[in-house]
Protein backbone atom coordinates (compact mmCIF):
# COMPACT_ATOMS: atom_id res chain seq x y z
CA UNK A 1 0.00 0.00 0.00
CA UNK A 2 2.51 2.25 0.76
CA UNK A 3 4.52 2.10 -2.30
CA UNK A 4 1.18 2.26 -4.37
CA UNK A 5 0.15 5.83 -2.68
CA UNK A 6 3.98 7.23 -3.71
CA UNK A 7 3.69 5.67 -6.95
CA UNK A 8 -0.02 7.03 -7.65
CA UNK A 9 -0.55 9.95 -4.68
CA UNK A 10 -3.91 9.67 -3.36
CA UNK A 11 -6.02 11.73 -0.92
CA UNK A 12 -7.56 8.90 1.00
CA UNK A 13 -7.47 4.88 1.36
CA UNK A 14 -10.58 2.87 0.99
CA UNK A 15 -10.18 -1.06 2.31
CA UNK A 16 -12.72 -3.92 1.80
CA UNK A 17 -11.58 -6.89 3.68
CA UNK A 18 -11.33 -8.71 6.67
CA UNK A 19 -12.82 -6.28 9.40
CA UNK A 20 -9.55 -6.90 11.46
CA UNK A 21 -7.13 -6.41 8.93
CA UNK A 22 -8.69 -3.27 8.34
CA UNK A 23 -8.66 -2.08 11.31
CA UNK A 24 -4.90 -2.56 11.66
CA UNK A 25 -4.14 -1.04 8.87
CA UNK A 26 -6.50 2.24 9.28
CA UNK A 27 -4.72 2.26 12.74
CA UNK A 28 -1.09 2.04 10.66
CA UNK A 29 -2.26 4.68 8.13
CA UNK A 30 -2.94 7.40 11.01
CA UNK A 31 -0.93 10.04 12.71
CA UNK A 32 0.77 8.36 15.23
CA UNK A 33 1.34 5.16 13.33
CA UNK A 34 3.87 3.99 11.17
CA UNK A 35 2.70 5.25 8.09
CA UNK A 36 2.36 8.79 9.96
CA UNK A 37 5.01 9.75 7.40
CA UNK A 38 2.35 9.57 4.32
CA UNK A 39 -0.29 9.85 6.46
CA UNK A 40 0.94 13.74 6.79
CA UNK A 41 2.43 14.00 3.46
CA UNK A 42 -0.23 12.70 1.23
CA UNK A 43 -2.08 15.96 1.13
CA UNK A 44 0.61 18.48 0.43
CA UNK A 45 1.65 15.97 -2.87
CA UNK A 46 -2.33 16.16 -3.83
CA UNK A 47 -2.45 19.89 -3.54
CA UNK A 48 -4.49 19.71 -0.70
CA UNK A 49 -2.58 20.57 2.63
CA UNK A 50 -5.14 21.66 4.42
CA UNK A 51 -7.36 18.24 3.89
CA UNK A 52 -6.63 15.43 6.41
CA UNK A 53 -5.83 12.08 4.29
CA UNK A 54 -8.32 9.44 5.37
CA UNK A 55 -8.96 6.27 5.52
CA UNK A 56 -12.46 4.39 4.80
CA UNK A 57 -13.76 1.28 4.93
CA UNK A 58 -16.25 -0.03 3.41
CA UNK A 59 -18.35 -2.98 3.23
CA UNK A 60 -18.25 -4.23 -0.10
CA UNK A 61 -15.61 -3.89 -2.92
CA UNK A 62 -18.58 -2.84 -5.42
CA UNK A 63 -18.15 0.57 -3.78
CA UNK A 64 -14.62 1.14 -4.29
CA UNK A 65 -13.56 3.06 -7.34
CA UNK A 66 -12.34 1.83 -10.71
CA UNK A 67 -9.42 1.59 -11.62
CA UNK A 68 -8.00 4.52 -13.52
CA UNK A 69 -4.77 3.36 -14.33
CA UNK A 70 -3.03 5.40 -17.48
CA UNK A 71 0.72 4.12 -18.27
CA UNK A 72 2.82 6.53 -20.39
CA UNK A 73 5.39 5.87 -22.67
CA UNK A 74 8.36 8.30 -22.26
CA UNK A 75 11.93 8.49 -22.52
CA UNK A 76 12.66 6.37 -25.86
CA UNK A 77 14.70 9.03 -27.43
CA UNK A 78 17.63 11.22 -26.14
CA UNK A 79 18.42 12.42 -29.85
CA UNK A 80 19.60 16.04 -30.18
CA UNK A 81 21.55 17.91 -27.38
CA UNK A 82 19.68 17.19 -24.01
CA UNK A 83 21.07 18.37 -20.24
CA UNK A 84 19.41 16.49 -17.42
CA UNK A 85 19.56 16.86 -13.68
CA UNK A 86 18.67 15.27 -10.40
CA UNK A 87 18.22 16.82 -7.42
CA UNK A 88 18.70 14.47 -4.61
CA UNK A 89 19.25 14.74 -0.80
CA UNK A 90 23.05 14.65 -1.64
CA UNK A 91 24.15 15.88 -4.57
CA UNK A 92 22.93 17.56 -7.75
CA UNK A 93 23.18 14.80 -10.53
CA UNK A 94 23.69 16.74 -13.91
CA UNK A 95 24.17 14.63 -17.27
CA UNK A 96 24.80 16.16 -20.97
CA UNK A 97 24.06 13.56 -24.14
CA UNK A 98 23.94 14.13 -27.35
CA UNK A 99 22.52 12.02 -29.95
CA UNK A 100 21.86 8.94 -27.43
CA UNK A 101 25.48 9.15 -26.29
CA UNK A 102 26.20 10.56 -22.53
CA UNK A 103 29.41 13.35 -23.26
CA UNK A 104 29.66 13.65 -19.34
CA UNK A 105 27.89 13.06 -16.06
CA UNK A 106 28.70 14.22 -13.16
CA UNK A 107 27.90 14.77 -8.74
CA UNK A 108 28.01 18.11 -7.40
CA UNK A 109 27.41 17.69 -3.32
CA UNK A 110 25.43 19.84 -1.72
CA UNK A 111 24.12 20.87 1.22
CA UNK A 112 19.90 20.48 1.35
CA UNK A 113 19.33 21.48 4.73
CA UNK A 114 20.50 25.22 4.48
CA UNK A 115 17.49 27.74 4.32
CA UNK A 116 18.88 29.96 1.94
CA UNK A 117 16.70 29.82 -1.46
CA UNK A 118 20.03 31.72 -3.69
CA UNK A 119 22.40 29.19 -1.93
CA UNK A 120 20.41 26.40 -3.75
CA UNK A 121 19.62 28.09 -7.15
CA UNK A 122 23.13 28.99 -7.11
CA UNK A 123 24.26 25.51 -6.50
CA UNK A 124 22.15 24.20 -8.75
CA UNK A 125 22.30 26.68 -11.63
CA UNK A 126 26.35 25.93 -11.40
CA UNK A 127 25.95 22.21 -11.47
CA UNK A 128 23.99 23.04 -14.87
CA UNK A 129 26.45 25.51 -16.13
CA UNK A 130 29.26 23.14 -15.76
CA UNK A 131 27.86 20.16 -17.23
CA UNK A 132 26.47 22.20 -20.31
CA UNK A 133 29.97 23.62 -21.44
CA UNK A 134 30.29 19.57 -22.65
CA UNK A 135 27.40 20.59 -25.19
CA UNK A 136 27.69 22.36 -28.43
CA UNK A 137 24.17 23.98 -27.64
CA UNK A 138 21.27 22.84 -25.73
CA UNK A 139 17.38 21.60 -27.38
CA UNK A 140 16.18 20.26 -24.18
CA UNK A 141 16.72 20.53 -20.79
CA UNK A 142 14.72 17.96 -18.03
CA UNK A 143 14.79 17.34 -14.68
CA UNK A 144 13.52 15.61 -11.88
CA UNK A 145 13.56 16.23 -7.61
CA UNK A 146 10.99 14.49 -5.13
CA UNK A 147 7.73 16.24 -5.19
CA UNK A 148 4.96 17.08 -7.16
CA UNK A 149 3.12 19.08 -9.83
CA UNK A 150 -0.33 20.15 -10.31
CA UNK A 151 -2.59 20.16 -13.38
CA UNK A 152 -1.55 24.17 -13.27
CA UNK A 153 2.05 23.37 -13.35
CA UNK A 154 2.39 25.15 -9.77
CA UNK A 155 4.27 23.31 -7.04
CA UNK A 156 2.27 21.91 -4.77
CA UNK A 157 5.09 19.93 -2.24
CA UNK A 158 8.60 19.06 -2.41
CA UNK A 159 11.04 17.89 0.39
CA UNK A 160 14.29 18.94 -1.02
CA UNK A 161 14.78 21.84 0.38
CA UNK A 162 13.66 20.85 4.18
CA UNK A 163 14.35 24.32 5.80
CA UNK A 164 13.71 27.21 3.26
CA UNK A 165 10.59 28.59 3.98
CA UNK A 166 7.26 28.00 1.58
CA UNK A 167 7.03 31.51 0.44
Amino acid sequence: IQEMMWQRSGYELQLCGPPKLCEQLKADFAVGGPYEFEVLTMPKACGTPDVPFVVKIVASASTLPAASDSPQVCGKDASGCRLAFDLGKSDIKTVAVQDNNVLDSKETEWDVTNPDPQYHYDAILAAMKDTAQKLPKIEAIGGSATGTISADNEATWCDIFPNVPPD
